[in-house]
């Protein structure tokens, strides 16, 4: 949660003003009682996890997952991903670590939790903390104040416990070299590549090999399952005309919903950029810092910055004077998005560092955060209130329909007691979701895989799609059988070419390694399959992924696996439909004096992941002898 916080919270009024509820520290005198009784979901050594703790864990959850996907997040992905398990996982593992923490003696004070915060750039205002500051933006992020306190004293116990297994985290000298030598070997591999495709033209068959194919594979070639339906609709827009707005709906929707109703902060900036590529030397990288500097000295200078973009800038908005437009957090890369968000109107940044090279940023013009007003927002307002009410009449309109339905004992005998309009389809497949001409419900996604759950004879349940509501019945239906020969002839054709050409190319490509490994030479072998061999730059580790587009990263693993004594690989190596056979040619130790210039960050990394992995460790040790009874029908 309080990760959310920190990246809404980056400008003074996040959400505009918002209606300011009055919010108080437990440190400031009021107390908070989270377990306000009441069932648990779950308990850790007789600490209980309430409902309110786990439903008030989901929400967020939820609300965090909504604005990662813009407001809607895909069908699916929630149980996909088992969001309940996790949410309840997460309560488990604080609790635990509350627990382990206070058995190793470490606490976290009120009094540490208030400087905590009050040190937050996020509430302060001319560096000074700022109370209304502070309410506003944990109203507007829907956050109580325990609720805020219990994360950041989550944070601070974890940031302790971390300190103290630090003194069981020294980085040996030994360990810094070997990972060094494993980042930074470098090595050269020459190797043959042969596509599947490239050997389709070679491959010809007749009548007889496709009929045997087929009789082998017939299970593959089948008719897609039909269905046919009766079905009735209820759709909004038969509700919408009917309905009237009030200038007091738009009042009342407009101060219970303020939130919806908020601008996040926008700044126009121009830059300089100065391409630098993430994995170029030190020398590069000083070199591009250098002519970024005197760049940087021509603007403070007072030289037109627009001209100056244009004349050094290497970015695609050169041409424009470096103008990149108005923009808000989330759509820039970090440092560049955390240099403009900190920078006046007018101002001139440093040199900023971004994985796109060195930038030099000049801000235009701040638009603050905002609260939409009403007149703004009618618009919107009276369209979501309609559609809100035209989805209730019609649902209700739909329930009754569906409950006549059931008493009638048919959708039939219910159309035959008044003017019903009973709608059919012919007979249709899934892939009618794809078919251009097809309109109406056929596209509905919610209305195809409805009629796809009926059987025949069987009344759906109510179902919502884009446009309305929907009651169907499954006339009829069609399983999939298999396709005659004739019918499938094409698709046979072309799965058995693709087979026999790829097995053609996986034949040659082991026939050649096998020479190779008996002595033949690696040109007369190529010569042999008319086919060139290439020869791959030094690759270490670190740069690997730059070698990406001429060697798959699989198989520059597998080389570094190989020596002069052995190399060759044991086998072909496969990615895609291309086979590649390679040979090691030589490996180099990395230059000593690189070591000096990465000792820093090899020990922080090392450093960082033993922390990572006693931390874990220590959490799987607690667990395991911890007492944990989970109630699944309370969260389930």
């Amino acid at each position: 949660m309080l990760e959310i916080l920190r990246r809404k919270a980056q400008s003074p009024f996040i959400q505009g003003t918002v209606v300011i509820i009055a919010l108080v520290f437990i440190f400031w005198g009021v107390g908070t009682n989270q377990n306000s009784g009441g069932n648990s979901v779950a308990t850790v050594n007789d600490e209980a996890i309430t409902v309110q703790n786990y439903q008030d864990a989901y929400e967020r959850t939820i609300n965090d997952f909504r604005t990662q996907f813009g407001g809607t997040i895909p069908d699916g992905l929630l149980d996909t991903i088992d969001i309940k398990t996790q949410v309840l996982n997460q309560l488990i593992q604080g609790a635990l670590l509350r627990q382990g923490a206070r058995e190793m003696g470490v606490v976290v004070s009120d009094i540490e939790v208030k400087q905590a915060i009050e040190k937050m750039e996020a509430f302060s205002t001319n560096g000074y903390f700022d109370m209304q500051q502070y309410q506003t933006m944990l109203t507007a992020s829907r956050i109580t104040p325990g609720m805020f306190e219990q994360s950041m004293r989550s944070d601070l116990i974890t940031q302790k416990l971390v300190k103290h297994l630090e003194r069981f985290t020294k980085v040996l000298p030994d360990e810094l070299n070997e990972r060094f030598i494993f980042e930074n070997e470098e090595m050269k591999l020459e190797f043959v590549s042969l596509n599947a495709a490239d050997y389709r033209e070679k491959v010809k068959v007749s009548d007889e090999e496709l009929a045997d194919y087929f009789e082998k594979n017939k299970e593959n070639y089948k008719s897609q399952p039909q269905v046919k339906l009766s079905y009735l609709l209820f759709p909004y827009a038969e509700a919408l005309e009917m309905i009237v707005i009030t200038d007091a709906d738009i009042e009342d929707y407009y101060r219970k919903n303020l939130d919806r109703f908020s601008v996040q902060e926008k700044r126009s900036a121009s830059h300089i950029l100065i391409k630098a590529e993430e994995d170029a030397s030190e020398n590069e990288l000083a070199e591009k810092r250098e002519q970024a500097e005197k760049v940087l000295a021509l603007a403070k200078d007072g030289q037109d910055f627009a001209e100056l973009a244009k004349n050094y800038s290497e970015g695609p908005s050169a041409p424009k004077g470096g103008s990149l437009g108005n923009f808000s957090r989330g759509q820039m890369v970090k440092p560049f998005e955390d240099a403009v968000f900190s920078m006046e109107e007018g101002a001139i940044s440093n040199i900023v560092k971004t994985r796109f090279g060195f930038h030099i940023i000049k801000l235009a013009k701040i638009e603050p955060a905002r609260l939409k007003t009403i007149d703004e927002s009618r618009k919107q307002i009276e369209s979501t209130i309609k559609n809100d009410k035209a989805r209730s009449q019609m649902l209700a309109k739909a329930n009754k329909a569906y409950e006549d339905i059931i008493l009638a004992g048919s959708l039939q005998k219910y159309a035959e007691s008044g003017e019903i309009n009973i709608l059919e389809t012919d007979f249709f497949s899934r892939s009618i979701l794809s078919d251009n001409e097809v309109q109406g419900v056929l596209k509905d996604p919610a209305f195809v895989n409805a009629g796809f759950s009926l059987n025949k004879g069987e009344l759906s349940s109510l179902t919502e799609t884009a446009t309305g509501f929907a009651i169907l019945f499954g006339q009829d239906a069609k399983d999939q059988e298999i396709l005659a020969f004739e019918v499938a002839k094409d698709d046979v054709t072309n799965d058995l070419i693709t087979y026999q050409s790829d097995l053609l190319a996986k034949t040659n490509a082991e026939e050649m390694l096998d020479a190779l490994k008996s002595g033949e030479s690696i040109i007369s072998e190529a010569e042999r399959l008319n086919t060139s061999i290439q020869e791959s730059e030094y690759i270490s580790r670190a740069s690997s992924s730059g070698m990406a587009q001429q060697l798959p990263l699989t198989l520059i693993n597998k080389g570094f696996e190989l020596s002069s004594q052995n190399p060759y690989p044991e086998k072909v190596e496969k990615s895609g439909t291309t086979y590649y056979i390679f040979k090691f040619m030589e490996k180099s130790a990395p230059a000593a004096e690189i070591f000096g210039e990465k000792q820093e960050e090899f020990n922080k990394q090392i450093s960082e992941e033993k922390k990572s992995a006693l931390l874990a460790a220590w959490m799987e040790h607690l667990k395991s002898k911890a007492e944990i009874i989970t109630n699944d029908q309370q969260f389930l």
